[in-house]
């Protein structure tokens, strides 16, 4: 027997099912449902409206969580976000992330995720608002504009000397809602990145903490394609476990736990700086996936342009003139033309299948400015994906 669930609240054309973070934009009619649904029950105002199980705005709901069997239970589409309607990124438009990974559009879109994890650390936890504050930001520094065909009219960067993000299809897909269930979270984000690195939307995903790469990576690893990892960091996150089974994910061990996937062919990491134990230091050289430059080491690392490129960015890879506004501020690390000339030395010339920019805490950024930079990475970046 379907039923409406008790989690279904109501703003406008919105309805938005609480439990599960989703929201779904309605028109009058099936608003009315909804309403009289909820005064009446579900079973009633289906029989006077003279819909069906089979009707294809029940299938919807039931796919949004809200409408359920009894018998069977929620059966939720992971692949639905909670889409911010006072701001996007850049001003850009907002997109129905599950309607888009259907429709599977040819020429490919590029679409913002915020991920607002914040559990992978047992010292620091991040401000949750951290992801959604950097969107907010972003309308501050630049308006991406659109052509009448939806495409972009591109902008031209003072630091690559050209036009970027030409005639590219954008969206702001929202924020991945945090669960109280951290096992189920992390698997609702690994199961968001297997769907859309199997289809022609390449997500840019901003955190949070590290941890979230851990699951979108391995959602790109179950698919059984080749490809590699390219890692942003002042740290390399690569600390010891024991038994990579059972391991707890936090942000310092992902580089360990995804080192173990088949399909992981390289990880190159750039920016490592500070300090590190003799067992982490050997673990790295020693690894046979993993190539390690320390610093401003940029030159003369041969990566290869036709494997699929995942990107991770750790924030802290900036020095802390520029980016204090992280759990451990870096000392001598990167300025913003180092980050320039890794895009002119590599990204530019990769196949790049999706970004996570990770480990901004608004918390720790008073005057904003770290999250200005942090857009600012977004920007040059979108001239290569």
């Amino acid at each position: 027997m379907l039923k409406l669930t008790t989690e279904v609240e109501i703003e406008g054309n919105l309805i938005i099912n609480k439990a599960y973070g989703n929201t779904l934009e309605v028109n009058d009619g099936l608003k009315g449902f909804i309403l009289e649904s909820m005064k009446n029950g579900l079973t009633q105002t289906m029989e006077k409206w003279g819909i069906d199980e089979g009707d294809p705005i029940v299938i919807e709901l039931i796919k949004g969580g809200f409408i359920f069997d009894s018998e069977i239970g929620f059966q939720v589409e992971n692949l639905h976000t909670v889409v911010n309607h006072s701001h996007t990124f850049f001003g850009v438009p907002n997109g129905d992330i599950y309607r888009d990974y259907l429709n599977n559009d040819e020429e490919g879109i590029c679409g913002f995720i915020s991920v607002p994890y914040n559990r992978g650390s047992l010292v620091y936890n991040i401000d949750i608002e951290s992801p959604n504050y950097i969107r907010v930001k972003s309308n501050d520094l630049f308006q991406i504009t659109l052509q009448n065909n939806g495409k972009s009219h591109g902008y031209y960067s003072t630091f690559q000397n050209k036009n970027i993000f030409i005639d590219k299809k954008v969206m702001d897909y929202g924020e991945v809602k945090q669960l109280s269930a951290v096992t189920a979270y992390l698997e609702r984000i690994e199961d968001i990145s297997r769907k859309l690195m199997n289809s022609n939307i390449t997500p840019l995903f901003i955190g949070g903490d590290h941890t979230i790469t851990y699951p979108i990576i391995k959602g790109i690893n179950s698919l059984n394609k080749e490809f590699q990892v390219i890692q942003i960091d002042a740290h390399s996150d690569f600390s010891p476990v024991l038994n990579k089974k059972c391991a707890p994910i936090q942000h310092s061990n992902i580089i360990s736990l995804i080192s173990e996937f088949s399909n992981l062919k390289r990880i190159y990491q750039f920016g490592l700086s500070g300090f590190m134990t003799d067992e982490e230091l050997s673990g790295l050289t020693q690894h046979n996936k993993i190539s390690s430059y320390f610093r401003k080491n940029l030159k003369n690392v041969q990566i290869d342009k036709n494997l699929p490129t995942y990107i991770t960015i750790d924030v802290d890879v900036f020095d802390s003139t520029l980016m204090s506004a992280v759990s451990y501020p870096n000392i001598g690390g990167w300025d913003f033309n180092d980050f320039i000339e890794f895009i002119k030395l590599y990204i530019s010339n990769l196949n790049i299948i999706g970004v996570d920019i990770v480990e901004y805490d608004k918390s720790k950024d008073s005057d904003g400015k770290g999250a200005i930079l942090v857009n600012n990475i977004i920007l040059e970046l979108l001239g290569a994906v």
